[in-house]
C-alpha cells in the first residue's frame, strides 16, 4: 500500500512540476524567431492548397500516399497551425530543413511576467530509418536530449 501512495505522489509530481519546469525553462526576454510574421490572404491560400494536396478523403481505404512539401510550405502550415485561436503575429515559426535533419523554432509571445515575455522551444529532428527521432528540444538554453524524449513519445 506504501508503494501505491509512494506511486501516485512521483505521478502527480511529475503532472504538477513537469510543465511548470517547462515553463520557466523556455521563458526568456528574447525571441528566437522574429516576431514580424503577419499573415496574408497569399499565405492562407498557400497553406489552403498544401491541406488539399493532403486530404485523405481521396484515398482508398488502407492506401497510402506520398505527398512532398518545400520548406516554405511546411513554414506556412506551421506558422498557421500555431496561431490558430491567437492573435496574429503572437506566436511565430521558423523551420530549417537540411541534409535529412530537421530544426523547428517556435517563439510564442506570452504576458507580461517576470519569467520574461517569450517562450522559446527548438526541436532538431533528425532521419533514422525513414523515420523522424528527436534528437534534442532545447527550452530556452535547457536542453532535453532525444535519448530521453523518444521512448516518451514512442508510448505517445
Amino acid at each position: 500500500m506504501k508503494k501505491l501512495l509512494f506511486f501516485l505522489f512521483i505521478i502527480i509530481l511529475a503532472l504538477v512540476a513537469v510543465p511548470i519546469v517547462i515553463l520557466v525553462a523556455g521563458s526568456g526576454d528574447t525571441p528566437l524567431s522574429k516576431m514580424d510574421a503577419k499573415a496574408s490572404y497569399d499565405n492562407i491560400q498557400q497553406v489552403q492548397d498544401v491541406v488539399k494536396r493532403i486530404k485523405p478523403e481521396n484515398l482508398e481505404k488502407k492506401q497510402t500516399s506520398s505527398v512532398t512539401f518545400t520548406e516554405k510550405e511546411l513554414n506556412l502550415v506551421l506558422g498557421y497551425l500555431l496561431s490558430y485561436g491567437l492573435k496574429d503575429g503572437m506566436a511565430v515559426s521558423d523551420l530549417d530543413l537540411a541534409d535529412g535533419r530537421i530544426r523547428a523554432v517556435v517563439t510564442v509571445h506570452v504576458p507580461l511576467n517576470p519569467l520574461g515575455e517569450y517562450f522559446n522551444m527548438t526541436i532538431d529532428f533528425t532521419e533514422q530509418d525513414n523515420l523522424l527521432k528527436i534528437e534534442k528540444i532545447l527550452l530556452g538554453t535547457f536542453e532535453v536530449p532525444g535519448a530521453v524524449i523518444n521512448p516518451i513519445a514512442g508510448l505517445v
